[in-house]
Protein backbone atom coordinates (compact mmCIF):
# COMPACT_ATOMS: atom_id res chain seq x y z
CA UNK A 1 0.00 0.00 0.00
CA UNK A 2 1.21 3.42 -0.11
CA UNK A 3 2.64 5.13 3.07
CA UNK A 4 -0.09 7.90 2.97
CA UNK A 5 -2.38 4.88 3.53
CA UNK A 6 -1.11 3.51 6.44
CA UNK A 7 -2.17 4.01 9.67
CA UNK A 8 0.16 3.26 12.86
CA UNK A 9 1.20 3.92 16.32
CA UNK A 10 2.31 7.72 15.39
CA UNK A 11 -0.62 8.00 12.88
CA UNK A 12 -3.04 7.64 15.39
CA UNK A 13 -2.02 10.17 17.73
CA UNK A 14 -3.07 12.44 14.81
CA UNK A 15 -5.77 10.62 12.81
CA UNK A 16 -7.34 13.96 11.57
CA UNK A 17 -4.08 14.86 9.34
CA UNK A 18 -4.09 10.78 8.57
CA UNK A 19 -7.68 11.14 7.16
CA UNK A 20 -6.75 14.70 5.23
CA UNK A 21 -3.96 12.94 3.64
CA UNK A 22 -5.51 10.03 2.34
CA UNK A 23 -8.49 12.25 1.03
CA UNK A 24 -5.75 14.27 -0.87
CA UNK A 25 -3.71 11.03 -2.12
CA UNK A 26 -6.80 9.94 -4.22
CA UNK A 27 -7.90 13.51 -4.95
CA UNK A 28 -7.60 14.34 -8.83
CA UNK A 29 -6.85 17.48 -9.15
CA UNK A 30 -8.33 17.57 -12.57
CA UNK A 31 -11.86 18.72 -12.80
CA UNK A 32 -11.96 16.66 -15.82
CA UNK A 33 -12.25 13.28 -14.00
CA UNK A 34 -15.47 11.85 -12.72
CA UNK A 35 -15.60 9.92 -8.81
CA UNK A 36 -14.76 6.32 -8.71
CA UNK A 37 -18.41 5.33 -8.62
CA UNK A 38 -19.88 1.97 -7.03
CA UNK A 39 -17.49 -0.04 -8.99
CA UNK A 40 -14.19 1.63 -7.59
CA UNK A 41 -15.53 1.75 -4.02
CA UNK A 42 -15.52 -2.06 -4.96
CA UNK A 43 -11.87 -2.10 -6.92
CA UNK A 44 -10.88 -0.48 -3.63
CA UNK A 45 -11.96 -2.64 -1.14
CA UNK A 46 -10.91 -5.80 -2.83
CA UNK A 47 -7.10 -4.36 -3.25
CA UNK A 48 -6.80 -2.49 0.04
CA UNK A 49 -9.29 -3.54 2.87
CA UNK A 50 -8.36 -7.62 2.61
CA UNK A 51 -8.71 -8.36 6.16
CA UNK A 52 -5.21 -9.56 7.70
CA UNK A 53 -3.39 -9.63 11.09
CA UNK A 54 -0.51 -7.49 12.19
CA UNK A 55 1.51 -8.45 15.45
CA UNK A 56 3.77 -6.56 17.72
CA UNK A 57 7.65 -7.91 16.97
CA UNK A 58 9.08 -9.59 19.93
CA UNK A 59 11.55 -7.06 20.31
CA UNK A 60 8.36 -4.12 20.57
CA UNK A 61 7.19 -6.40 23.51
CA UNK A 62 10.17 -6.37 25.24
CA UNK A 63 10.70 -2.98 25.23
CA UNK A 64 6.84 -2.48 26.63
CA UNK A 65 7.74 -5.24 29.48
CA UNK A 66 11.10 -3.06 30.71
CA UNK A 67 9.32 -0.15 30.86
CA UNK A 68 6.71 -1.53 33.48
CA UNK A 69 9.26 -3.43 34.85
CA UNK A 70 11.29 -0.63 35.51
CA UNK A 71 8.31 0.96 37.00
CA UNK A 72 7.89 -1.48 39.66
CA UNK A 73 11.48 -1.81 40.70
CA UNK A 74 11.30 1.72 41.26
CA UNK A 75 8.12 1.70 43.35
CA UNK A 76 10.10 -1.84 45.45
CA UNK A 77 13.18 0.89 46.45
CA UNK A 78 10.88 2.34 49.08
CA UNK A 79 11.56 -0.54 51.35
CA UNK A 80 14.87 1.26 51.80
CA UNK A 81 13.43 4.13 53.48
CA UNK A 82 12.23 1.26 56.46
CA UNK A 83 15.82 0.37 56.64
CA UNK A 84 17.22 3.67 57.09
CA UNK A 85 17.34 3.23 61.09
CA UNK A 86 18.09 -0.55 61.20
CA UNK A 87 21.79 -0.82 61.62
CA UNK A 88 21.58 -4.42 60.71
CA UNK A 89 19.11 -6.54 59.08
CA UNK A 90 18.33 -9.30 56.95
CA UNK A 91 15.67 -9.17 53.80
CA UNK A 92 14.52 -12.14 52.47
CA UNK A 93 12.50 -12.62 49.03
CA UNK A 94 11.49 -15.38 46.19
CA UNK A 95 12.99 -14.70 42.84
CA UNK A 96 12.42 -11.67 41.00
CA UNK A 97 10.77 -9.25 44.24
CA UNK A 98 14.16 -7.45 43.82
CA UNK A 99 16.83 -8.26 46.51
CA UNK A 100 19.71 -7.63 44.09
CA UNK A 101 18.29 -3.83 43.16
CA UNK A 102 17.58 -3.27 46.46
CA UNK A 103 21.10 -4.43 48.08
CA UNK A 104 23.17 -2.22 45.35
CA UNK A 105 20.66 0.80 45.96
CA UNK A 106 21.52 0.11 49.81
CA UNK A 107 25.47 0.12 49.42
CA UNK A 108 24.89 3.27 46.99
CA UNK A 109 23.06 5.62 49.73
CA UNK A 110 25.61 4.19 52.61
CA UNK A 111 28.44 5.18 50.29
CA UNK A 112 26.76 8.82 49.48
CA UNK A 113 26.26 9.20 53.16
CA UNK A 114 29.93 8.84 53.89
CA UNK A 115 30.53 4.94 55.04
CA UNK A 116 32.88 3.49 52.97
CA UNK A 117 31.16 0.45 52.31
CA UNK A 118 31.51 -3.14 50.84
CA UNK A 119 28.83 -4.70 48.25
CA UNK A 120 29.99 -8.50 48.30
CA UNK A 121 28.31 -11.42 46.69
CA UNK A 122 29.31 -15.15 46.04
CA UNK A 123 28.97 -15.60 42.67
CA UNK A 124 31.96 -14.15 39.90
CA UNK A 125 29.48 -13.10 37.40
CA UNK A 126 26.91 -11.29 39.55
CA UNK A 127 29.96 -8.96 41.22
CA UNK A 128 30.58 -8.19 37.54
CA UNK A 129 27.19 -6.84 37.33
CA UNK A 130 27.20 -5.31 40.57
CA UNK A 131 30.49 -3.38 40.11
CA UNK A 132 29.18 -2.44 36.74
CA UNK A 133 26.15 -0.69 37.72
CA UNK A 134 28.21 0.54 40.90
CA UNK A 135 31.40 1.81 39.40
CA UNK A 136 30.55 5.46 39.45
CA UNK A 137 30.27 4.89 43.31
CA UNK A 138 32.90 6.93 45.04
CA UNK A 139 33.55 4.96 48.56
CA UNK A 140 31.93 1.95 47.49
CA UNK A 141 33.73 -1.55 46.71
CA UNK A 142 32.02 -4.44 45.19
CA UNK A 143 34.11 -7.72 45.59
CA UNK A 144 32.89 -11.48 46.07
CA UNK A 145 33.44 -12.99 48.98
CA UNK A 146 37.30 -14.84 48.04
CA UNK A 147 38.62 -11.83 45.75
CA UNK A 148 37.65 -9.61 49.57
CA UNK A 149 40.06 -12.93 50.72
CA UNK A 150 42.59 -12.09 48.14
CA UNK A 151 42.96 -8.38 48.94
CA UNK A 152 43.09 -8.51 52.35
CA UNK A 153 45.76 -11.54 52.81
CA UNK A 154 47.74 -9.48 50.31
CA UNK A 155 47.76 -6.06 51.98
CA UNK A 156 48.38 -8.57 55.33
CA UNK A 157 51.63 -9.53 54.24
CA UNK A 158 52.54 -5.97 52.93
CA UNK A 159 51.71 -4.85 56.02
CA UNK A 160 52.47 -7.01 59.13
CA UNK A 161 55.18 -9.55 57.11
CA UNK A 162 52.97 -12.42 58.19
CA UNK A 163 51.25 -15.22 55.67
CA UNK A 164 47.34 -15.47 56.65
CA UNK A 165 46.73 -18.62 54.19
CA UNK A 166 50.04 -20.36 55.76
CA UNK A 167 48.97 -19.98 59.16
CA UNK A 168 45.72 -20.86 58.72
CA UNK A 169 46.89 -24.30 56.84
CA UNK A 170 49.03 -24.76 60.10
CA UNK A 171 45.87 -24.23 62.14
CA UNK A 172 43.73 -26.51 60.00
CA UNK A 173 46.02 -29.12 58.11
CA UNK A 174 44.21 -30.63 55.15
CA UNK A 175 41.19 -28.29 55.52
CA UNK A 176 39.03 -27.01 52.25
CA UNK A 177 41.23 -23.87 51.06
CA UNK A 178 37.59 -21.77 49.54
CA UNK A 179 35.42 -22.61 53.00
CA UNK A 180 37.41 -22.84 55.36
CA UNK A 181 41.34 -21.74 54.77
CA UNK A 182 40.51 -18.40 53.11
CA UNK A 183 37.69 -17.32 55.20
CA UNK A 184 40.13 -17.96 58.11
CA UNK A 185 42.70 -16.19 56.86
CA UNK A 186 40.67 -13.26 56.35
CA UNK A 187 40.13 -13.30 59.76
CA UNK A 188 43.68 -13.08 60.43
CA UNK A 189 44.26 -10.37 57.65
CA UNK A 190 41.70 -8.42 59.36
CA UNK A 191 43.53 -7.88 62.64
CA UNK A 192 46.65 -6.31 60.95
CA UNK A 193 45.17 -4.77 57.74
CA UNK A 194 44.80 -0.92 59.30
CA UNK A 195 41.82 0.61 56.58
CA UNK A 196 38.63 -0.90 57.04
CA UNK A 197 35.20 -1.04 55.56
CA UNK A 198 32.53 1.33 57.97
CA UNK A 199 29.17 -0.87 56.23
CA UNK A 200 28.82 -4.55 54.61
CA UNK A 201 25.96 -5.31 52.38
CA UNK A 202 25.65 -8.97 51.08
CA UNK A 203 23.91 -10.56 47.93
CA UNK A 204 22.24 -13.70 47.95
CA UNK A 205 23.41 -14.68 51.15
CA UNK A 206 22.37 -17.84 51.31
CA UNK A 207 25.40 -19.01 49.17
CA UNK A 208 27.58 -17.81 52.28
CA UNK A 209 28.59 -20.70 54.42
CA UNK A 210 28.74 -20.08 58.50
CA UNK A 211 32.08 -19.88 58.72
CA UNK A 212 32.13 -16.61 56.24
CA UNK A 213 29.84 -14.67 58.37
CA UNK A 214 32.26 -13.78 61.44
CA UNK A 215 35.54 -12.58 58.65
CA UNK A 216 32.96 -10.65 57.41
CA UNK A 217 32.09 -8.98 60.20
CA UNK A 218 36.05 -8.70 61.28
CA UNK A 219 36.50 -6.33 58.24
CA UNK A 220 34.19 -3.19 59.64
CA UNK A 221 35.64 -0.58 61.92
CA UNK A 222 32.91 -1.32 64.29
CA UNK A 223 32.45 -5.52 64.33
CA UNK A 224 29.21 -4.99 66.93
CA UNK A 225 27.77 -2.08 65.36
CA UNK A 226 28.51 -1.45 62.06
CA UNK A 227 26.00 -1.54 59.51
CA UNK A 228 25.31 -5.22 58.01
CA UNK A 229 22.89 -5.91 55.78
CA UNK A 230 21.95 -9.45 53.95
CA UNK A 231 19.93 -9.91 51.24
CA UNK A 232 18.66 -13.64 50.60
CA UNK A 233 16.50 -16.47 48.96
CA UNK A 234 16.47 -20.09 50.60
CA UNK A 235 15.12 -21.42 47.31
CA UNK A 236 18.49 -20.62 45.69
CA UNK A 237 20.88 -22.60 47.83
CA UNK A 238 22.38 -24.46 45.47
CA UNK A 239 25.62 -23.91 46.61
CA UNK A 240 24.87 -25.80 50.07
CA UNK A 241 25.54 -22.26 51.48
CA UNK A 242 23.87 -20.12 55.16
CA UNK A 243 22.76 -21.99 57.88
CA UNK A 244 22.85 -19.04 59.67
CA UNK A 245 22.88 -15.40 59.16
CA UNK A 246 24.68 -12.48 61.75
CA UNK A 247 21.54 -10.76 62.16
CA UNK A 248 19.34 -11.40 64.97
CA UNK A 249 16.20 -9.61 64.06
CA UNK A 250 13.66 -11.03 62.21
CA UNK A 251 14.14 -10.83 58.62
CA UNK A 252 12.05 -8.36 56.12
CA UNK A 253 10.06 -10.19 53.84
CA UNK A 254 10.12 -9.26 49.89
CA UNK A 255 6.20 -10.18 48.75
CA UNK A 256 6.13 -9.46 45.26
CA UNK A 257 7.54 -10.32 41.72
CA UNK A 258 8.75 -7.48 39.71
CA UNK A 259 11.14 -8.99 37.76
CA UNK A 260 9.19 -12.15 35.65
CA UNK A 261 5.85 -11.77 33.55
CA UNK A 262 3.57 -14.00 35.11
CA UNK A 263 3.83 -17.64 33.20
CA UNK A 264 7.18 -17.10 33.84
CA UNK A 265 6.57 -16.77 37.36
CA UNK A 266 4.21 -19.60 37.38
CA UNK A 267 6.24 -21.85 35.72
CA UNK A 268 9.31 -20.68 38.54
CA UNK A 269 6.80 -20.94 41.93
CA UNK A 270 6.26 -24.53 41.24
CA UNK A 271 9.56 -25.41 42.74
CA UNK A 272 9.44 -22.62 45.45
CA UNK A 273 9.22 -23.64 49.03
CA UNK A 274 8.78 -20.58 51.43
CA UNK A 275 7.18 -17.25 51.96
CA UNK A 276 4.31 -16.89 49.26
CA UNK A 277 5.38 -14.01 46.91
CA UNK A 278 2.73 -12.32 45.22
CA UNK A 279 2.54 -12.89 40.93
CA UNK A 280 3.70 -9.74 38.69
CA UNK A 281 0.74 -7.34 36.91
CA UNK A 282 3.42 -7.82 34.00
CA UNK A 283 1.46 -10.06 31.32
CA UNK A 284 3.49 -11.80 28.85
CA UNK A 285 3.70 -15.07 26.52
CA UNK A 286 3.58 -18.42 27.63
CA UNK A 287 6.65 -20.59 28.42
CA UNK A 288 7.75 -21.86 25.31
CA UNK A 289 9.22 -25.01 24.90
CA UNK A 290 11.84 -27.11 22.18
CA UNK A 291 11.19 -30.36 22.26
CA UNK A 292 13.72 -32.67 20.84
CA UNK A 293 14.70 -36.34 21.74
CA UNK A 294 18.43 -35.81 22.31
CA UNK A 295 21.31 -33.54 22.63
CA UNK A 296 21.87 -32.76 18.71
CA UNK A 297 18.25 -31.95 17.79
CA UNK A 298 17.36 -29.87 20.66
CA UNK A 299 20.76 -27.43 19.83
CA UNK A 300 19.33 -27.34 15.97
CA UNK A 301 15.78 -26.40 17.16
CA UNK A 302 16.93 -24.64 19.76
CA UNK A 303 19.65 -22.65 17.31
CA UNK A 304 16.54 -22.15 14.98
CA UNK A 305 14.12 -19.99 17.18
CA UNK A 306 17.39 -18.22 17.99
CA UNK A 307 18.11 -16.42 14.59
CA UNK A 308 14.16 -16.31 14.07
CA UNK A 309 13.89 -13.92 17.11
CA UNK A 310 17.69 -12.14 16.32
CA UNK A 311 16.38 -12.32 12.13
CA UNK A 312 12.83 -11.94 12.05
CA UNK A 313 11.92 -10.71 15.22
CA UNK A 314 14.60 -7.65 15.82
CA UNK A 315 15.55 -9.25 18.82
CA UNK A 316 19.34 -8.08 20.03
CA UNK A 317 21.33 -10.73 20.59
CA UNK A 318 22.88 -9.64 23.59
CA UNK A 319 19.09 -9.69 25.02
CA UNK A 320 19.39 -13.54 24.72
CA UNK A 321 20.77 -16.31 26.86
CA UNK A 322 20.96 -19.80 26.83
CA UNK A 323 21.46 -21.46 30.58
CA UNK A 324 22.79 -24.74 30.90
CA UNK A 325 21.10 -26.60 33.95
CA UNK A 326 23.52 -29.59 34.15
CA UNK A 327 27.17 -27.52 34.45
CA UNK A 328 29.09 -31.21 34.51
CA UNK A 329 28.15 -31.18 31.12
CA UNK A 330 27.93 -27.73 29.83
CA UNK A 331 31.04 -28.01 27.59
CA UNK A 332 29.32 -30.40 25.32
CA UNK A 333 26.02 -28.94 25.10
CA UNK A 334 28.25 -25.36 24.19
CA UNK A 335 30.27 -27.31 21.48
CA UNK A 336 26.53 -28.20 19.77
CA UNK A 337 25.52 -24.94 19.31
CA UNK A 338 28.99 -23.09 18.72
CA UNK A 339 29.41 -25.26 15.60
CA UNK A 340 25.67 -23.74 14.27
CA UNK A 341 26.22 -20.17 12.63
CA UNK A 342 23.77 -16.83 13.83
CA UNK A 343 23.13 -14.29 11.34
CA UNK A 344 25.73 -11.37 11.02
CA UNK A 345 26.98 -9.78 13.24
CA UNK A 346 25.25 -12.23 16.39
CA UNK A 347 27.55 -14.78 17.14
CA UNK A 348 27.49 -16.83 20.26
CA UNK A 349 29.66 -16.42 23.52
CA UNK A 350 31.01 -18.25 26.70
CA UNK A 351 30.61 -16.11 29.76
CA UNK A 352 34.08 -17.17 30.55
CA UNK A 353 35.66 -15.91 27.97
CA UNK A 354 34.52 -12.47 28.96
CA UNK A 355 31.92 -9.62 29.32
CA UNK A 356 28.95 -10.45 26.50
CA UNK A 357 28.33 -7.39 23.91
CA UNK A 358 25.38 -6.60 22.19
CA UNK A 359 25.81 -8.96 19.91
CA UNK A 360 26.82 -11.53 21.46
CA UNK A 361 24.31 -14.96 22.69
CA UNK A 362 25.63 -15.59 26.01
CA UNK A 363 26.32 -19.12 26.82
CA UNK A 364 26.53 -19.96 30.78
CA UNK A 365 25.31 -22.77 33.53
CA UNK A 366 22.35 -22.24 35.75
CA UNK A 367 24.98 -21.83 38.71
CA UNK A 368 26.73 -19.36 37.22
CA UNK A 369 24.20 -17.10 36.13
CA UNK A 370 22.37 -16.77 39.61
CA UNK A 371 21.88 -13.55 40.99
CA UNK A 372 21.01 -12.36 37.16
CA UNK A 373 18.48 -11.80 34.20
CA UNK A 374 18.04 -11.53 30.95
CA UNK A 375 14.62 -10.60 28.91
CA UNK A 376 15.26 -14.01 27.21
CA UNK A 377 16.23 -17.13 28.23
CA UNK A 378 16.67 -20.74 26.68
CA UNK A 379 16.78 -23.26 29.61
CA UNK A 380 18.59 -26.25 28.37
CA UNK A 381 19.74 -30.01 29.37
CA UNK A 382 16.58 -30.28 31.31
CA UNK A 383 16.88 -34.32 30.36
CA UNK A 384 20.06 -34.59 32.29
CA UNK A 385 19.22 -32.80 36.13
CA UNK A 386 21.01 -34.09 39.25
CA UNK A 387 18.20 -35.24 41.17
CA UNK A 388 19.60 -34.13 44.48
CA UNK A 389 19.30 -30.30 43.52
CA UNK A 390 16.42 -30.63 40.29
CA UNK A 391 14.43 -28.21 42.41
CA UNK A 392 16.49 -25.66 42.81
CA UNK A 393 18.54 -25.51 39.82
CA UNK A 394 14.44 -25.14 38.08
CA UNK A 395 13.72 -22.39 40.45
CA UNK A 396 16.89 -20.84 39.73
CA UNK A 397 16.80 -21.34 35.94
CA UNK A 398 13.23 -20.37 35.08
CA UNK A 399 12.77 -17.68 37.33
CA UNK A 400 16.32 -15.72 35.41
CA UNK A 401 13.79 -14.79 32.58
CA UNK A 402 11.99 -11.45 32.61
CA UNK A 403 10.08 -11.69 29.71
CA UNK A 404 10.12 -14.77 27.36
CA UNK A 405 11.50 -18.46 28.27
CA UNK A 406 11.98 -21.23 26.42
CA UNK A 407 12.51 -24.31 27.86
CA UNK A 408 14.83 -26.97 25.64
CA UNK A 409 14.45 -31.20 26.31
CA UNK A 410 12.76 -33.93 25.46
CA UNK A 411 8.85 -34.29 26.48
CA UNK A 412 9.18 -35.77 29.57
CA UNK A 413 11.41 -33.62 30.89
CA UNK A 414 9.56 -30.81 29.74
CA UNK A 415 6.39 -32.28 31.46
CA UNK A 416 8.52 -32.62 34.53
CA UNK A 417 9.88 -29.22 34.73
CA UNK A 418 6.48 -27.30 33.53
CA UNK A 419 4.44 -29.66 35.19
CA UNK A 420 2.52 -29.17 38.42
CA UNK A 421 5.13 -31.34 41.38
CA UNK A 422 3.52 -33.90 42.88
CA UNK A 423 1.43 -33.53 45.99
CA UNK A 424 1.52 -29.32 45.58
CA UNK A 425 -1.13 -27.74 43.77
CA UNK A 426 -0.91 -26.05 40.56
CA UNK A 427 -1.04 -22.12 40.86
CA UNK A 428 -3.88 -20.76 41.75
CA UNK A 429 -5.12 -23.08 43.52
CA UNK A 430 -4.22 -22.71 46.99
CA UNK A 431 -6.26 -21.32 48.96
CA UNK A 432 -4.90 -20.74 52.18
CA UNK A 433 -4.87 -16.34 52.73
CA UNK A 434 -0.95 -15.27 51.57
CA UNK A 435 -0.89 -13.05 54.58
CA UNK A 436 -1.15 -15.91 57.16
CA UNK A 437 1.28 -17.81 56.10
CA UNK A 438 4.65 -15.65 56.87
CA UNK A 439 7.18 -17.20 58.95
CA UNK A 440 6.94 -16.57 62.51
CA UNK A 441 8.19 -12.80 63.38
CA UNK A 442 8.87 -12.02 59.47
CA UNK A 443 7.53 -8.71 58.47
CA UNK A 444 5.97 -7.37 55.05
CA UNK A 445 7.64 -4.31 53.87
CA UNK A 446 6.55 -3.99 50.21
CA UNK A 447 3.16 -3.30 48.43
CA UNK A 448 4.77 -2.70 45.14
CA UNK A 449 1.91 -1.89 43.19
CA UNK A 450 -0.11 0.29 46.08
CA UNK A 451 0.64 4.40 46.02
CA UNK A 452 2.05 3.39 49.62
CA UNK A 453 4.30 0.69 51.47
CA UNK A 454 2.71 -0.75 54.99
CA UNK A 455 4.42 -2.40 57.81
CA UNK A 456 2.75 -5.05 59.56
Amino acid sequence: MPAELIGGLATLQHVRSWVDGAFAHWRNEDAGQTPIGREGIRAFREIFARSFEARPLVAAALEEQETRRLQLTRDQLRVLDFLRHQRRAAVSGGAGTGKTVLAAEKARRLAAEGFRTLLTCYNRPLADHLKAICRETPGLDVLTFHQLCYRMIERAKQAGGIDPIEEAKARYPGQNYFDVLMPEALAQAALVVPDRYDAVVCDEGQDFKDDYWMPLEFVLSDPERGPFYVFYDDNQNLYAGAGRLPVAAAPFALTTNCRNTVPIHEAAYRHYDGEPVDPPRNAGPAVATVEGPGRDAQARRLHARVVDLIAREAVTPGRIVVLVADSERKQEHFDELLRLPLPQPARWRKSEDGPAGEHDVRLDTVSRFKGLEAPVVFLWSLDELDPANRRELLYVGISRAQSALYAVGNRSALDAALGPRPGRAAPGQDTAPHRDRRPPGARETTAILEPTVSVL
